[in-house]
């Protein structure tokens, strides 16, 4: 049996990484759920979380937006 001082640093490492899976899961479905990730067709999204939203758009929408295009600002010295 080794000791004590070879074996710490290991132990506590496997107790820090047991309590930090779940919190980091956790997290990461929170950022999944606030983000708009559009999976194509022919992938697996394996980390979906039930509670996603998509935005939606509507032919109303993406008319507007063709409307009101930036302006190019041009500087001068």
């Amino acid at each position: 049996m080794p000791p004590l001082k070879v074996v710490e640093q290991k132990i506590q490492d496997a107790i820090y990484f047991k309590k930090l899976q779940p919190a980091l899961r956790e997290y990461l479905t929170k950022l999944r759920e606030d983000a708009y990730i559009d999976i194509k067709p022919g992938f697996v999204d394996t980390g979906a979380s039930p509670n996603e939203t998509k935005p939606v758009f509507t032919a109303a929408a993406v008319q507007g937006a063709k409307k009101f295009k930036k302006k190019k600002k041009f500087l001068v010295f």
